[in-house]
């Protein structure tokens, strides 16, 4: 905006982030779409789909809640993983979800901040899963058991819809999501969803 303001800027680059931030207004108002859909008991699109395409499509929109944190955002996904069987737009509602989850979790960290997402495959499960990493808070052993029940939240600043989303989500998708505290601080979201080709 202040390079805007004082007239010194880069038309290709001015017009780039532009068509950047469309894409990003687009797909977020998808997710709204399909999210509302969902609450109205609407049928999943259901596609063979690369949940590491999903996450890498997903990495600007991260980044930019990040930073706003100062939260360095990391992905290790692990190539050549089966396809799953999902709902894009959902996929990708479960997956802001988790790392806006984790960037509010590391507000207050007075350490370098970091969010993790990464992805493998468990043969032995025969799934694909992601994991979110913070080094947040961690989650108090007293809501550990409430955190994917609707309304349930935290923040003094209103209800938390977007856990419970998720946990239902996964549900929908025959997987399952599930949190656990770091032994070294934060907390690590799973997300395990059934390979389509295992």
């Amino acid at each position: 905006m202040q390079r805007l303001r004082s007239g010194n800027i880069d038309a290709a680059a001015l017009l780039d982030t532009m068509e950047k931030t469309a894409e990003q207004a687009e797909r977020a108002g998808k997710i709204i779409q399909r999210a509302r859909a969902m609450a109205q008991r609407r049928d999943p699109e259901m596609k063979s789909l690369d949940i590491n395409e999903i996450i890498a499509g997903l990495r600007d929109m991260i980044e930019l809640s990040a930073q706003k944190l100062a939260v360095q955002l990391v992905l290790e996904l692990t190539p050549s993983l089966p396809p799953v069987r999902a709902d894009r737009v959902m996929l990708e509602q479960l997956i802001i979800n988790l790392a806006r989850n984790a960037i509010q979790a590391m507000q207050n960290a007075p350490t370098q901040r970091t969010l993790k997402i990464l992805t493998i495959y468990n043969a032995s499960t025969r799934k694909v899963e992601m994991q979110v990493i913070d080094n947040g808070c961690g989650i108090p052993d007293d809501i550990e058991k409430n955190l994917f029940q609707a309304f349930f939240t935290t923040k003094a600043d209103g209800l938390e819809l977007g856990l419970n989303l998720s946990h239902s989500i996964a549900e929908l998708h025959k997987g399952r999501l599930w949190a656990k505290r770091n032994s070294d601080g934060g907390s690590t979201f799973y997300f395990a969803l059934p390979a389509e080709n295992p």
